[in-house]
């Protein structure tokens, strides 16, 4: 049935109720069509005037609401409310998730733009740039106007730490805070454990640090504890000598001590004996004897440590003088060697013949006599060389006897020692011998044998150039005489080894008048007989004839019978000469 259909009543009803519909729809807002209607409050577009402004915001964009019945402020925002709204990269603390790191910097403290709109990198960095940023104190060579000096140091070199944040202050140095820092070398007290020896500027001393703090001050450092040595000296008898040195200031000094080789003889080890109360830098020795002619002194320096060092060894030579009726020659080096030659205490150069196994005195005087045994020596089978040598000596001192035999002639055959009738194996070491002290000048005796070293005879004072010293006797008399016996041998220049003896000496008493080939050109010895000093082969002779020489006992390597004999060994002769 139509619609409109029915009864009358029920027509008119429907047909009112829908004219009404579309009059009401002809007057009712459309939400969208960006035109504001009524009631609308806004409508798209259309926002009738307002702004994120008079809504109360500061910037952004208002939107409508899909209802158009309110705005949508969430495209505003307030800058400074330390929240991120609208179109705000920032706001105050509110960087969302971004940092200096998320901005391509290393470090540092990101900050929001005073517009909301962007960052603030100033406060961030990119360590290792050469650049201060942010909040880095330096970078790399980029130091502002900072230096070891503004840092409170006096010198050096400022860095900038890895970190960027703070100086690297160890090329830094305060010269005079006893710290070695920076390129010093050292600093006060701190030499790190540096010393004189380490920096090569001396054994001993004291090394200091320059007032630069940039070297080393090593004038307190040495080596030698001697600035200036002992040097030789002359003296004539009866005066004083003196031997000085000069001490290193640097030496911390604990003591000094001076000693005396007072045997005077070549030797590989010297003997040297303290000398009682001399300990200072000099020394004085006051009424020289003869008898020290050729004393070696010198002084040994101990410092605070314990450290010693010896001087170099300073010769005393002592002359005769004029005094004494002895004249001033007679008591220079004695010699003899080869078949044989001589040299007197007085210089003169003169031979003797001898005889073939016969003994002859060379050295005769109170308590001591010297005597040798010539002979024969074979250069090849059945021959003998040409000329007569000595080949065996007897000294006899006070009761001792002292007997020396050359070598023969075969290799290993260098001779014999004996002392009082005991063989002694040689090389000896030095034996005390039992005399009388105050006949040889209050002073003891001595004898020791030593290896020559196969050295040549002039190195011992005795001037032949053709034999080696193989043994050597070394006899020290008190303060009367020093001898020296050499084993000698020569090979090569004949088909056997040619074996003799050889001797050297000393007078060390001027007042000694000996006689015998060689104890007549002592001095006063001399002076008996109104030589004086006799000092040419051509103007001296021995007194007498050779034969007057010649020993005639039984016993005649130790006999005293010939011409001029001065040796004595009375009892009562001594009680007389001692008193």
């Amino acid at each position: 049935m139509p619609l409109l259909e029915g009864h009358g009543s029920t027509r008119f009803s429907l047909l009112a109720l829908f004219i009404g519909f579309l009059a009401l729809r002809a007057t009712a807002q459309v939400c969208g069509n960006n035109v504001v209607e009524s009631p609308e409050i806004c409508d798209g577009s259309d926002l009738g005037g307002a702004s994120c402004t008079s809504q109360g915001f500061t910037a952004g964009n208002l939107a409508c609401d899909m209802s158009c019945m309110s705005f949508d402020t969430s495209g505003c925002s307030k800058c400074g409310n330390n929240m991120v709204e609208g179109s705000e990269t920032c706001d105050g603390s509110d960087l969302g998730t971004a940092s200096c790191t998320s901005q391509g910097f290393t470090a540092g403290n990101l900050a929001c733009d005073m517009s909301c709109m962007s960052f603030d990198t100033s406060g961030c960095s990119k360590c290792g740039n050469n650049m201060v940023e942010g909040s880095e104190t330096c970078d790399g060579s980029d130091l502002g106007t900072a230096s070891c000096t503004s840092q409170g140091f006096t010198a050096g070199n400022l860095a900038c730490d890895m970190s960027c944040m703070s100086f690297d202050t160890s090329g830094c140095s305060k010269c005079g805070n006893n710290v070695v820092e920076g390129s010093e070398t050292c600093d006060g007290s701190d030499l790190g454990g540096a010393s004189c020896m380490s920096v090569s500027a001396g054994l001993y001393g004291n090394l200091a640090c320059d007032m630069s703090c940039m070297s080393f001050d090593t004038s307190g450092c040495y080596s030698s504890f001697f600035l200036t040595q002992p040097i030789d000296t002359s003296a004539a008898v009866g005066s004083t000598a003196s031997f000085s040195f000069t001490l290193n200031p640097h030496v911390t000094l604990g003591s000094i001590q001076w000693y005396v080789d007072n045997l005077a003889r070549r030797r590989e080890v010297a003997v040297n004996l303290p000398i009682a109360g001399a300990m200072g830098t000099s020394l004085s020795i006051s009424n020289v004897q003869l008898s020290q002619n050729g004393y070696l002194y010198s002084a040994v320096v101990t410092n605070s440590g314990g450290v010693s060092q010896t001087s170099s060894s300073a010769k005393l030579t002592v002359t005769a003088g004029g005094g004494g009726g002895g004249g001033g020659g007679g008591s220079g080096p004695v010699s003899g060697f080869g078949d044989p030659h001589f040299v007197g205490w007085n210089g003169a150069r003169f031979d003797f013949d001898g005889v073939d196994q016969q003994v002859f005195n060379l050295l005769s005087d109170d308590d001591v006599q010297l005597n040798a045994r010539f002979g024969r020596v074979l250069g090849a089978p059945r021959r003998y060389l040409a000329g007569i040598y000595m080949v065996e000596m007897g000294l006899r001192i006070e009761q001792h006897r002292v007997h020396i035999v050359a070598g023969g002639h075969l290799p290993n055959d260098y001779g014999t020692v004996l002392l009082d009738g005991r063989q002694l194996t040689l090389p000896h070491s030095r034996l005390l011998l039992n005399t009388s002290v105050e006949l040889f000048g209050g002073a003891e005796s001595y004898l020791e044998v030593e290896w020559g070293g196969l050295r040549p005879l002039h190195e011992y004072g005795i001037d032949d150039d053709h034999q080696l010293a193989s043994y050597i006797v070394s006899i020290t008399i008190g303060r009367r005489y020093e001898l020296t016996i050499v084993l000698a041998h020569e090979r090569g220049r004949y088909a056997y080894e040619r074996r003799t003896l050889a001797l050297s000496g000393r007078l060390l008493d001027a007042s000694a008048t000996p006689h015998g080939v060689l104890g007549q050109t002592a001095g006063r010895s001399l002076a008996k007989r109104h030589l004086g000093d006799v000092m040419s082969s051509s103007s001296f002779k021995i007194e007498g004839t050779e034969d007057d020489y010649r020993i005639r006992d039984a016993d005649d390597l130790f006999g005293t019978s010939f011409a001029f004999n001065r040796y004595t060994n009375d009892e009562s002769r001594r009680r007389r000469r001692s008193a």
